[in-house]
């Protein structure tokens, strides 16, 4: 099964949260990780905010980052494109959508993936007017 993953549910591949363990019963299932184009910028972020807010130390952030620049080799990334900001712009229109957010399911979109898995429950609510399938974890 192809999955376009989100970046809130990615982290739960590299920090304990609510929600890892569906997340990874659905990884058992999955032949094909895919991202978004502002996946590493995302991720980053979000490790970082972590730091700030002393919920991780900076070991742990160090750890997680060496496990998603070994890991990311084997994700497909979609492609930042005139389809891509079509989709997104479009998704602003109808769903008054944050941009990264707009992005995400615009990705998952285009990635034609056989689920969306998200963490974000807006996103989801959107997600399932959107596409075939989404999951939230």
């Amino acid at each position: 099964m192809k999955a376009f993953i989100d970046t809130s549910s990615m982290m739960k591949k590299y920090i304990l949260e609510p929600g890892n363990e569906l997340f990874d019963q659905l990884l058992e299932g999955i032949s094909e990780i895919i991202v978004a184009p502002v996946y590493l910028l995302e991720i980053n972020s979000a490790i970082e905010r972590r730091i700030r807010e002393k919920s991780i130390q900076l070991e742990e952030a160090s750890r997680i980052r060496k496990e998603v620049d070994s890991d990311i080799i084997y994700y497909s990334k979609v492609v930042w494109n005139d389809d891509l900001e079509e989709q997104a712009l479009r998704l602003i229109q109808n769903h008054q959508i944050k941009t990264l957010d707009c992005i995400q399911l615009a990705s998952g979109i285009l990635s034609k993936a056989d689920t969306f898995i998200t963490s974000d429950r807006k996103l989801f609510h959107i997600a399932e007017i959107e596409l075939n399938k989404a999951e939230f974890v």
